[in-house]
């Protein structure tokens, strides 16, 4: 998988609404943990597109008061049609977790989320901003 190209970064945050602004952005897989009866561990791979953190912007509200959000999105669509979304809630880089130079993982509101990033570099960027944001 190769990262996200400006080109591609610009074009999804046009067709985000005006009030959100992407902050980062790269190309990911993404994993679910999700214990079960017949096995315990990282689920089937979910799906592989542009993982970016976006900040909605509260008009008239104090800078405290924007709205962070981890994105999966379709690079390759016209659209980019979101895979999912999880927002940055209280603390939530107490859930963030730094496994591998480039896999990291956070709660979710259903499961754990496994991220793979294309590169060390990219992983600690994103990683560094989650942290900054909650």
């Amino acid at each position: 998988m190769q990262s996200l190209t400006e080109a591609q970064s610009r074009s999804i945050g046009d067709c985000l609404p005006s009030e959100w602004d992407v902050m980062f952005g790269c190309m990911a897989k993404a994993y679910r943990y999700k214990p079960s009866d017949e096995e315990e561990g990282w689920g089937h791979y979910f799906c592989a597109g542009a993982l970016v953190l976006v900040v909605k912007r509260q008009a008239g509200a104090l800078a405290g008061n924007a709205v962070y959000c981890i994105q999966c999105r379709n690079p390759y669509s016209a659209a980019h049609e979101m895979y999912f979304e999880q927002e940055l809630f209280y603390d939530f880089s107490s859930t963030y977790v730094e496994s591998a130079s480039t896999f990291h993982s956070f709660e979710s509101d259903d499961c754990v989320m496994g991220v793979a990033f294309v590169t060390a570099a990219e992983a600690t960027a994103f990683a560094r901003l989650v942290r900054k944001r909650s």
